[in-house]
């Protein structure tokens, strides 16, 4: 750097004022530069603040825990620094070895919580409930010397969760709003929406949920809000769209922007269609794909007609899960059998494969019961085709609907897998017995 850039930085350095930092750290005029080559442990808590453009040191460190920013001119010492709450802490930190009795008081705790409250035994690995757990040993080691502390003095009411709750989610949502609107204006950015219905209420809801790329090519997702569908209001082309607006107004979207810059991927429903006409709108390709085989595997009078023998053993498939788990059987097995959904057609498959990798064990419990009529519609070989078949739409699925990578590239490759699987040389017409009627309606 010439010495003029020097005198001219050291200038700006000069004129800096600690209460500007923050503004220019967010306007990117200053960045954060980690000291890794320092042999001081402070600098394991700092980091220096430089000007963006030449590079040079501004004057000023930032706490990299708690964003505190210090002025710290050249050649001081960085003992000055180690009064800071945070470097104290980090100091105080160590890793204490945990006795198997307290292990065994913990597991305890976890076996009692799960048993008083009726939670799954998963609570315990959920992330929520291990950052509570850290939580609360970080609170017991700073009130140690206090003395002992309540459970239920730190615990919150549920009610005071609930009010805190939409609170929380809108500071959430601010932290990267600002980032969605810049990809918007880069058209680097895609919005789902999704009308879901909650089963036990039958409340509606629409859940928008927002794709981008930022301008350093990391791809992101983020759920932008979840509101009630008003009841009053039929679900047309028109409510949706009103409300679809009215949320992205309240997320400070505006109707110019998203018209001329936005896309939107939805499924194939007649009011999302028309609700998003004036807009760029895509169809979600793994929604169509389960929109074909749900009505083509859901169709019993389309597979009795072109795919018999798959139409008899779905039949007795369902009919032996059913048997097994209202007689008991099932808990007989070493592994549990699936049944099929209706609203979800990869559950078909789930269902055969765990049929056939239970088939001895169920022929063995059916023979101790002279019930192996039950098995009169099931075809081993036949099944094994079929869980091929589906399993190679249902893996293409999972592909395409990743979140943390991109998958647009993989859609015509994969749309000519499935049509080569789906073609007639991929199926022996005698042994299906019409099954390449179903892999035509299936490519189309």
């Amino acid at each position: 750097m010439s010495s003029t850039a020097n005198a001219s930085a050291t200038a700006a350095s000069a004129s800096l004022k600690k209460e500007e930092v923050p503004a220019k750290l967010e306007a990117k005029e200053l960045v954060l530069v980690k000291r890794d080559k320092d042999t001081s442990p402070v600098w394991k808590c700092f980091s220096a603040i430089h000007f963006a453009q030449s590079n040079e040191y501004a004057g000023f460190v930032r706490c990299n825990t708690c964003g505190f920013i210090y002025c710290f001119k050249k050649g001081s010492s960085p003992s000055t620094l180690t009064r800071h709450k945070c470097v104290s802490s980090s100091r105080n930190t160590k890793n204490a070895t945990v006795s198997n009795e307290t292990k065994d008081a913990v597991l305890k705790a976890c076996v009692d919580l799960c048993a008083w409250d009726l939670r799954p035994f998963n609570t315990v690995k959920g992330p929520g409930f291990q950052r509570l757990s850290q939580l609360l040993l970080d609170i017991g080691g700073k009130y140690a010397k206090a003395g002992q502390i309540s459970g239920t003095d730190v615990l919150p009411h549920p009610s005071t969760v609930s009010r805190n709750i939409s609170e929380i989610a809108e500071s959430l949502r601010q932290q990267f709003l600002p980032e969605v609107k810049e990809c918007l204006l880069d058209r680097a950015c895609a919005f789902d929406a999704d009308l879901w219905t909650e089963k036990f209420t039958q409340t509606h809801y629409l859940t928008i949920t927002c794709q981008y790329v930022t301008r350093d090519f990391k791809l992101r997702s983020q759920v932008l809000c979840t509101t009630e569908f008003p009841a009053e209001e039929a679900k047309t082309g028109l409510n949706i769209k009103k409300d679809i607006l009215s949320e992205m107004a309240r997320l400070g979207f505006s109707g110019k922007d998203l018209l001329e810059k936005a896309t939107f991927v939805t499924d194939q429903g007649s009011n999302i269609k028309l609700a998003l006409s004036e807009f760029r709108r895509l169809p979600c390709v793994a929604h169509c794909l389960a929109t074909v085989l749900r009505h083509c595997l859901d169709d019993e009078k389309f597979l009795k007609d072109n795919a018999p023998g798959v139409y008899e053993l779905l039949r007795t498939c369902r009919n032996i899960v059913s048997h097994l788990k209202r007689t008991g059987m099932s808990k007989q097995l070493s592994k549990s059998v699936k049944n099929m959904v209706e609203t979800r057609w990869s559950s078909c498959v789930n269902m055969l494969e765990s049929v056939a990798e239970s088939m001895d064990e169920i022929v063995q419990l059916f023979l101790k019961r002279g019930e192996m009529n039950r098995l009169d519609g099931w075809n081993g070989e036949l099944a094994t085709k079929l869980i091929h078949f589906l399993s190679a739409f249902r893996n293409v699925t999972d592909e395409l609907q990743a979140k943390k990578k991109p998958t647009l590239h993989f859609v015509l490759v994969r749309f000519y897998d499935l049509l080569d699987l789906c073609s007639n040389d991929s199926f022996d017409d005698s042994f299906y017995a019409g099954t390449d009627s179903m892999s035509t309606v299936s490519s189309n």
